[in-house]
C-alpha cells in the first residue's frame, strides 16, 4: 500500500525525536512571541537584516543573553524574539528553523 501525501519535516519536529541527553546539552532559543516592544529597547543591537521574506531582523545581547528580533509584516505589532546565551547557536537556529536571514552590517539602525 503506498502512502497518499506526504508531509515536510521540519527542524523542531527532528530535534524533538533527538534524545533527552541531546537535548539537554543542546537546549533551543527560548521564544517570546507577541512582543510589542521596538528590539532597542530590548538591549544593545548588534546586527541588522531581513528574513528571506523581507522582515526586519535584529541580534541583539543585553546581561546574561543574546537575542534575535524579528518584527513580522504579516501582522501588524507582531513581534518573535529569540533569546539563548550563544549568538551563533541563535543564528544557525534560526536559519535551520526558518527560511533564513541576510545581514545588513554591524552597525545599528533599520536598514
Amino acid at each position: 500500500m503506498a502512502a497518499d501525501g506526504s508531509h515536510k519535516l521540519g527542524f523542531d519536529r527532528y530535534y524533538d525525536w533527538s534524545t533527552d541527553a541531546f537535548r539537554s546539552s543542546h537546549p533551543l532559543p527560548t521564544r517570546l512571541m507577541n512582543m510589542h516592544v521596538p528590539a532597542e529597547r530590548l538591549g544593545k543591537l548588534l546586527r541588522q537584516g531581513k528574513t528571506n521574506h523581507g522582515e526586519y531582523v535584529a541580534l541583539g545581547e543585553r546581561p546574561g543573553a543574546k537575542f534575535l528580533y524579528v518584527q513580522s509584516g504579516r501582522w501588524d505589532g507582531f513581534n518573535i524574539v529569540l533569546s539563548h546565551p550563544s549568538a551563533v547557536e541563535l543564528e544557525r537556529y534560526f536559519v535551520e528553523a526558518t527560511d533564513g536571514l541576510e545581514w545588513k552590517g554591524d552597525e545599528p539602525g533599520h536598514p
